[in-house]
């Protein structure tokens, strides 16, 4: 089983992206919309 940081991930699935804090800076990716089984996104504290 694949472990990535601040990734949730229920079967094989993308559940949550936990990626607050990480000196993120940009545009959000529209990919992330193709994530359909995402249930949470937490982005606190980047640019």
């Amino acid at each position: 089983m694949a472990e990535w940081y601040g990734v949730t991930v229920s079967g094989d699935r993308v559940v949550g992206l936990d990626l607050g804090s990480n000196l993120l800076t940009g545009e959000i990716p529209p990919e992330l919309g193709q994530l359909s089984s995402l249930e949470v996104l937490d982005l606190h504290s980047n640019q």
